[in-house]
C-alpha cells in the first residue's frame, strides 16, 4: 500500500514542477526592438530597427533570478513579425545598454543575432556607437527586468502609451522615474503625494523628457499625477 501512495507523492510533485515551470514563467514587453549579425570586441554595428510587434522576454523559469546562468538571465524572446509570422528566439539577456549614465536597452543574444530590446520610453534613442557598448552585469539586467515586470503589473502593460495609462518606470528607484503618456498631449503639470495627502508639484526643472527627479524624497511610496491638456492620469511609485 506505501508504494502507491509514494508514486502518487512522486507524481503529484512533479506536475508541480512542471506547472511552475511552464505556466508561472515571468515576461515583460517591450515595445521597440533592434538587431544586428555584425559584432566587434563588443561592439554592435549596423544595428536596424526589427519589423513587429508584442516583443516580449519571457524567462526560463518562473523568476528572473532563477533564469541566471553565469552572467546570463536566459529565456526567450517571442513577437509577431511585419509579415504576420510568429517568432521566438531562444538565449539569454547579457547586459545592458546605458548612454549618458541612462540605462537604453538590454542585449539579448540568441545564436549570432543580437537584439537590443529597448526600456520602454527610451525608444527614441535610435543610433548606437561605442559609447553604447553593452556593459555586461546581469544583476542589472535583473533588476530592470524587475522592474518592468512590476510596472506591468501595476498598469497592465509597459507600452508607451497609446491607451490613457500613466506608465512609471524603473520602479522602485532611487534618484529618478520615467513615464510615458500619448506622445499627441502636452503635458500641464505633474505633482507629487506622499502616503499622507502631502503634495509637491514638480517644478519644471525637475522634470525634463517626461523624466522626474525623485532624488530629494523620503524612501517610501508615492503617487504621481501627470495632467495634460485633455485629461489627469495617476500612478504609483517607491522611492528607496
Amino acid at each position: 500500500m506505501k508504494k502507491p501512495k509514494r508514486f502518487a507523492f512522486m507524481a503529484f510533485l512533479t506536475y508541480l514542477l512542471f506547472f511552475n515551470n511552464v505556466f508561472s514563467q515571468e515576461s515583460v514587453i517591450f515595445n521597440k526592438v533592434k538587431s544586428t549579425t555584425s559584432s566587434t570586441d563588443n561592439q554592435l554595428n549596423n544595428t536596424t530597427t526589427v519589423s513587429g510587434s508584442g516583443f516580449k522576454f519571457t524567462s526560463q523559469h518562473s523568476t528572473f533570478a532563477l533564469s541566471k546562468t553565469g552572467n546570463n538571465l536566459n529565456g526567450s524572446l517571442s513577437f509577431v513579425s511585419g509579415n504576420g509570422s510568429s517568432l521566438n528566439y531562444a538565449g539569454a539577456i547579457e547586459g545592458t545598454f546605458t548612454t549618458s549614465s541612462n540605462t537604453i536597452g538590454l542585449h539579448f543574444l540568441s545564436g549570432n543575432t543580437h537584439f537590443i530590446s529597448i526600456i520602454p520610453g527610451a525608444e527614441s534613442h535610435d543610433e548606437f556607437d561605442e559609447s553604447d557598448d553593452p556593459t555586461f552585469n546581469s544583476s542589472v539586467s535583473e533588476a530592470i527586468l524587475q522592474s518592468l515586470k512590476q510596472s506591468s503589473m501595476a498598469n497592465n502593460s509597459v507600452a508607451v502609451n497609446q491607451s490613457n495609462k500613466l506608465v512609471i518606470f524603473l520602479n522602485p528607484a532611487s534618484q529618478e522615474i520615467n513615464f510615458t503618456i500619448p506622445k499627441d498631449e502636452t503635458i500641464e503639470s505633474i505633482t507629487i503625494t506622499d502616503v499622507n495627502g502631502t503634495k509637491t508639484l514638480v517644478k519644471s526643472k525637475d522634470a525634463t523628457n517626461n523624466k522626474v527627479s525623485i532624488s530629494k524624497l523620503k524612501k517610501g511610496n508615492y503617487s504621481l499625477e501627470v495632467k495634460t491638456q485633455t485629461t489627469s492620469r495617476v500612478a504609483n511609485f517607491t522611492k528607496y
